[in-house]
């Protein structure tokens, strides 16, 4: 019953499809030409439509055309102090306004405010018509030198002091050798022997320095040689000779000559072995050269011809004769395997290419590959009826295939070009398909970022262009011993702008370690101990294209007397180390040091180092740069020794820990009266020694 029920049901089904079919008649749309409904403008997309016969339409969105901008107009002019003001605007009425950037000031003539002197930097400014100013540094002027000259001595060279009028300065040049002795002639004081050492000297005419020097011993006076044993051919002779005083002296003779007798040398063949020449004496029958055996030479093939025997897969043979004799040997000729012959031209089914052999192996191929297609061109281009066709070419072998393009289907041409509009690549592809775009393009000192239009889902051609941003850098400016001063980021191409040096260790302030300019235009180097002035950089920050790091260099030596007060405390807080470090040029003598500190703001605690002619000085010790020791300083007649340059004293004071109080250097004060006494020449009185304050860094 119920297999019956299911028969019924579906009888009814297939006679109500049958029904619905004879009531349908199949149809494909063929749509009329395009109407706009509502047109596109500048802010708002319009509408176009188009009916099939049967009443079905089709609706498409036009895109809005965007605003079209007329020229710039100035509303507001810009200056030197103030941003301008411009707008333009669209046949649709639309506004755009835009700024102008301030114009750079107009300056004028630069008018000097202070004069430059020998020890001091003059000023001037320009002035701008809005009334900003700019001023700028004028260079030190000359010193005002006089020059005394001290002439040259038989022992010691001359030289020209030059000293500044203004503000003391001085140096010296004009080095001049010096004289030597003038010694007379020789005069002899003791004649020599030839067993005993003689004696002269000499005198200088212009010092009466007196040198003295020995005359060597005389030679032995011998008389002729006599032979005392002859010599033979095995043991050497012997003869001598007789000096006045009765010195002997002997020697010997060399050996009387071999008696030598030839043994003729035998000449060696391929197979055979020969002799050398030998040589023996006949008087004393020694063997003077023996014979050596000279080894079978063996054959030599060196000049081997192919016998003309190889295939396309196996090599031949080649044969040679003996150099010496007519013995042959043949040899495999590796390598002379003739190898398969391949075509020229191009072998090819629809899916595969390849070059067959033409020699007797025709069943050999090489270099078979898949085919490489190319983008492919329309060769027949579809209409709204009809199917259209599609070219490929294999970039290897020039073998051609075509593929239906189906009349329904609707073509777009997609071009990537380059940021100057040179074409990259060219592509045909389907309505709704997406492009391949090329490999990113490279552009110097820039960096790819991508393409200005998406080339997905293609529903028009398209012109696509690179886009990029440029490179930049990071250039670092640093000190001798790598702090950093400075840095910057800059653009491709671009040059960096270097910090400017800080003038404040010239103006002798007191400051402490991190207070310091990290950029001085005065550099004292502790791990060489000298003072210099910044003379430039380590390298070129202009047209940057890579990161850098420049180096401020400091090659100019300075020239004035300078002095560096460094603090510090033990772990402990008992010590107190004080270290002064002093640098004169050329030409300076330091005499003296005096510095003072307060502890906790209480009594003043000073400690001197005072150097003036004849006195005694109290816990003073110095360090002489060159033959690295030190000394202590008790009683010293002309101050420091004549060799001046660098000075390091160290002052330890130790303190008790009873009171309870724990020694940091954030409890010192550095009085401001710290300096050091120095003077241009050795001797100087006390009252014409110059004073001057240091830099002191407590660290």
């Amino acid at each position: 019953m119920k297999r019956t029920a299911l028969w019924i049901i579906f009888l009814l089904i297939f006679v109500v499809c049958c029904a619905s079919l004879s009531a349908c008649n199949f149809h494909i749309h063929a749509y009329g030409e395009w109407t706009v409904v509502k047109a596109a403008n500048c802010t708002q997309d319009g509408q176009q439509e188009r009916y099939c016969s049967c009443g079905e339409k089709q609706t498409v969105t036009i895109n809005a055309t965007g605003h079209t901008f007329d020229d710039w107009t100035v509303i507001k002019q810009a200056s030197c102090s103030e941003v301008g003001q411009q707008e333009r605007t669209c046949s649709c009425g639309e506004k755009e306004s835009a700024t102008i950037p301030v114009l750079p000031h107009t300056f004028g003539a630069w008018t000097t405010v202070r004069e430059s002197t020998c020890t001091q930097k003059g000023k001037e400014e320009r002035v701008c018509s809005c009334g900003e100013k700019e001023t700028r540094d004028i260079d030190f002027a000359a010193h005002p030198y006089t020059a005394v000259v001290t002439g040259p001595t038989c022992t010691e060279q001359g030289y020209t002091t030059h000293t500044c009028g203004n503000c003391g300065h001085s140096y010296i040049d004009t080095y001049v050798e010096a004289l030597g002795h003038a010694f007379g002639d020789w005069i002899t004081d003791t004649e020599p022997t030839c067993t005993q050492e003689g004696s002269k000297h000499r005198v200088c005419s212009t010092c009466g320095y007196s040198e003295a020097e020995t005359i060597p011993v005389k030679d032995h006076a011998y008389g002729e040689w006599t032979v005392v044993r002859e010599s033979t051919c095995t043991q050497k002779g012997q003869e001598e000779r007789v000096c006045g005083c009765g010195a002997k002296e002997t020697r010997e003779l060399e050996l009387a000559a071999h008696t030598e007798e030839i043994l003729p040398a035998v000449d060696a063949t391929c197979t055979t072995t020969g002799l050398t020449q030998g040589v023996h004496c006949t008087a004393c029958n020694e063997l003077l050269t023996a014979q050596q055996i000279i080894e079978a030479l063996g054959h030599s093939f060196t000049n081997y011809v192919s016998d003309n025997n190889a295939t396309c897969t196996a090599d031949g043979t080649k044969t040679a004769q003996c150099d010496r004799c007519d013995e042959t040997d043949t040899i495999n000729d590796v390598g002379s395997a003739k190898g398969h012959a391949y075509s020229d031209e191009w072998s090819m089914d629809d899916t595969y290419h390849w070059h067959v052999a033409i020699c007797e192996h025709s069943s050999n191929v090489q270099n078979k590959a898949v085919h490489d297609w190319n983008e492919g061109v329309v060769t027949l281009e579809p209409t709204e009826t009809t199917d259209g066709e599609m070219t490929y070419t294999c970039k290897v072998c020039g073998k051609t295939k075509i593929t239906v393009v189906e009349f329904d289907d609707f073509l777009h041409t997609v071009t990537f070009v380059d940021y100057d509009g040179i074409e990259i690549k060219t592509q045909v592809v389907s309505d709704g398909e997406s492009a391949t775009p090329p490999a990113d393009p490279e552009r110097e000192g820039w960096l790819f970022t991508g393409w200005d239009v998406e080339y997905t889902n293609v529903s028009s051609d398209l012109l696509i262009t690179a886009q990029y941003r440029i490179k930049t850098y990071t250039v670092t400016f640093t000190m001798p011993d790598e702090t950093e001063i400075g840095t910057q980021t800059v653009n491709h191409g671009d040059s960096a702008a270097a910090p400017m040096y800080s003038d404040e260790f010239l103006n002798g302030k007191v400051v402490r370690a991190d207070e310091m300019a990290k950029f001085p235009r005065m550099y004292f180097d502790f791990s060489n101990n000298t003072a210099s002035y910044f003379s430039g950089w380590s390298d070129s920050f202009n047209n940057i294209t890579e990161n850098k790091v420049i180096t401020a260099e400091y090659n100019t030596p300075y020239d004035k007397p300078v002095i560096f007060v460094q603090l510090k405390d033990d772990e402990q807080g008992k010590k107190l180390i004080v270290e002064v470090y002093c640098y004169c040029p050329t030409g300076c003598y330091i005499y003296g040091i005096e510095f003072a500190f307060d502890w906790k703001g209480t009594s003043g605690y000073i400690s001197k180092c005072e150097l003036p002619n004849n006195r005694e000085y109290q816990d003073a010790q110095y360090y002489n740069d060159k033959n690295k020791s030190f000394k202590y300083m008790m009683t010293e007649k002309n101050g420091l020794p004549s060799d001046s340059g660098y000075l390091h004293i160290v002052k330890q004071i130790t303190f008790s820990d009873d009171d309870g109080f724990r020694l940091t250097l954030d409890k010192i004060n550095i009085a401001t009266n710290c300096t050091i006494i120095y003077g241009t020449s050795e001797g100087t009185n006390v009252e014409d020694l110059v004073k001057i304050t240091p830099i002191i860094v407590v660290k």
